[in-house]
């Protein structure tokens, strides 16, 4: 009886104590398509202007992960195969999630691929029908209730790599991070993934055909080797191209997307790491965003743009939010409202206190930048590479202004450094 009451003891502790065993979150997962149907064919595409599509080259999806963690904080983290979301869907998508379930707006990131091949939901190219808008945004909310429904105690995992692209400002450097990271349940099977990685989805052509681009190949890839459902999502990606050529159609998106995917997958067989404790940090940030851009007041004068904003002291105002994240003690991770340039996002290669970039801010071995994460307000440029001929000064035309990128960038540093500190010293934890 003593010999019996001491192995169970023995393996209770090595079962509480053994991080591997015990670090656990609540994980869900889901994906629902967002294709348009021929009823709203054709329809504007949202990445190049004046383009048409009448096609389905690939079917389009809302993917959502729900993860809470062992104090029972839940985060959703909501991604649609679309160039940008407006304020107006995502506060649509927000209320509707919030409505039935108890995740809430504040906790809850919603963002876009990027895919340049998808219809415009924010107005900047001609805008979709209020009908197909409607069509996006519940089965976004279906998804996330989806995900909500399935949650499991599942580990986190996180891995990092190295994929190819390129920097389209002619700088000698850009953010070639590849992030990935995987939840497995008790069983040891992989019920989802997350990769996040930088590079504008333009490989495809503009052949008038709705596509994900690249990115549907990278999560197409990780579910057929991995299992569970995959979610890309775009990091520093303002400045930022994929490798080799653009536009130049369907075998060479496939290939990149295998490419970028693989990476990751081969990385996690040789360095990934626990996340533990299994706890997550948030903290979001208002951000009332003062536009000058001229395009961006323009378009706002003539309703082109699908955005709630207002005038103040004759001076365009959008609120939106920046966010910053952190799960357990291994990965950092924040959500920006846009396309941020490299050296805000990335580092700018010079290692002075004035000129630190976002991601060179966080202390953790492992980072994610979540592009696009909130809304999609244009280019975030460095307001000393402003209006220096760089790509013929293209981000700052499309941009919200000079002032926004350092501001943005500057607050996300502001709340990255208040964490370092308590992730250094639990006792500067508030």
């Amino acid at each position: 009886m003593k010999t019996t009451t001491m192995i169970l003891m023995c393996t209770f502790l090595v079962l509480t104590s053994n991080p591997a065993l015990s670090a656990e979150f609540r994980v869900g997962f889901a994906k629902v398509e967002i294709t348009p149907a021929d009823v709203y064919l054709p329809i504007n595409i949202g990445g190049y202007l004046g383009e048409e599509a009448n096609e389905i080259r690939d079917d389009l999806y809302a993917r959502s992960v729900v993860i809470e963690d062992e104090n029972g904080k839940t985060i959703a983290l909501t991604y649609l195969d679309l160039p940008g979301i407006s304020n107006r869907i995502i506060g649509n998508i927000l209320e509707g999630v919030d409505i039935a379930t108890d995740i809430s707006p504040y906790k809850h990131f919603i963002g876009a691929t990027h895919t340049h091949s998808g219809p415009d939901l924010q107005g900047l190219y001609g805008g979709v029908t209020h009908a197909y808008k409607r069509y996006v945004e519940a089965q976004a909310i279906e998804a996330v209730k989806q995900a909500h429904g399935n949650l499991t105690p599942a580990k986190m995992w996180v891995s990092k790599a190295i994929g190819k692209n390129r920097n389209r400002r002619d700088w000698g450097f850009t953010d070639t991070g590849i992030t990935l990271v995987e939840f497995e349940n008790l069983a040891g099977e992989t019920i989802g993934s997350i990769l996040n990685f930088a590079a504008h989805p333009v490989i495809q052509q503009k052949d008038k055909k709705i596509s994900r681009d690249f990115c549907g190949y990278v999560v197409d890839r990780l579910e057929a080797t991995l299992g569970g459902t995959a979610i890309f999502i775009n990091g520093v990606v303002g400045d930022v191209l994929p490798d080799g050529d653009i536009q130049a159609g369907d075998l060479r998106a496939k290939e990149y997307g295998h490419e970028i995917a693989n990476e990751a997958i081969t990385a996690s067989q040789i360095n990934r790491v626990l996340i533990d404790p299994p706890q997550i940090t948030v903290e979001r940030m208002p951000w009332d965003l003062t536009v000058t851009g001229f395009l961006f007041n323009l378009a706002y004068i003539f309703g082109l743009l699908d955005y709630d904003g207002r005038w103040e002291n004759q001076k365009l105002k959008i609120l939106t939010t920046l966010a910053y994240l952190r799960f357990g003690n291994q990965l950092q991770a924040v959500a920006f409202p846009g396309e941020s340039l490299t050296r805000n996002g990335f580092d700018d290669g010079i290692a002075t206190p004035t000129s630190k970039a976002i991601k060179e801010a966080m202390i953790t071995d492992h980072k994610m930048f979540l592009g696009l994460t909130g809304d999609g307000l244009g280019y975030f440029v460095p307001s000393d590479e402003w209006w220096t001929g760089r790509s013929n000064n293209y981000h700052e035309l499309v941009s919200p202004g000079k002032a926004a990128g350092d501001e943005g960038r500057d607050m996300l540093i502001e709340m990255i450094e208040a964490d370092n500190s308590c992730l250094q010293n639990p006792v500067n934890c508030p």
